[in-house]
């Protein structure tokens, strides 16, 4: 009875150190972490880099139209300085004379068919 119970001892340690993983799958585990680290580290690289492209082309873009706008005004600042006085103000149109008899807003008196 004691070998007996001896032997199930035995077989249920080993099957017990059975079920772990072995070696070989720890260090494949192992592996799969750190590949998969790197690659979220990666992704996170290229993520930032791609955030620091579009800040980098907006403040360029940004940049363009201030010196378009810079230029329209400097080119319309010497074309005031380069003239004075040549420019004529619009000739304002007098009003038409209307008579009193005649109505304001059309020319058929009222009651008129």
């Amino acid at each position: 009875m004691k070998k007996l119970f001896t032997y199930a001892a035995i077989a249920a340690f080993l099957s017990l150190a059975a079920c772990g993983p072995s070696q070989a799958e720890l260090d494949a585990e192992k592996k799969r972490k750190e590949d998969s680290a790197r690659a979220a580290d990666s992704i996170k690289a290229a993520e930032e880099a791609a955030k620091q492209k579009a800040y980098e082309d907006s403040v360029a873009a940004a940049a363009r139209e201030q010196a378009i706008k810079d230029s329209l005004y400097k080119d319309s600042v010497e074309k005031a300085s380069k003239k004075p006085g040549t420019t004529k103000p619009p000739k304002k149109k007098e009003p038409e004379k209307s008579t009193e008899g005649d109505p304001k807003v059309g020319k058929k008196k009222p009651g008129a068919k």
